[in-house]
């Protein structure tokens, strides 16, 4: 299972803060299919290296079989 807990990831652009993720939260429980969409620059990326333990998130909490 994997959960994301008010996840939300910040990118610092020319002084600005920029969010990718913005409050996040969902559920994938073990065997489930998912598919992300959505336009070009809304987060889906961000979203899966956030997933994948590459990309840290600025805040919330990611937990992968229960595990932080």
């Amino acid at each position: 299972m994997i959960e994301l807990l008010s996840v939300t990831k910040t990118y610092r652009a020319n002084g600005l803060a920029v969010n990718a993720l913005r409050d996040v939260s969902l559920r994938i429980d073990e065997g489930a299919f998912v598919a992300l969409m959505g336009p070009s620059g809304s987060g889906k990326s961000t979203l899966l290296t956030v997933l994948g333990a590459m990309n840290p998130p600025t805040s919330g909490q990611v937990a992968i079989d229960g595990i932080e």
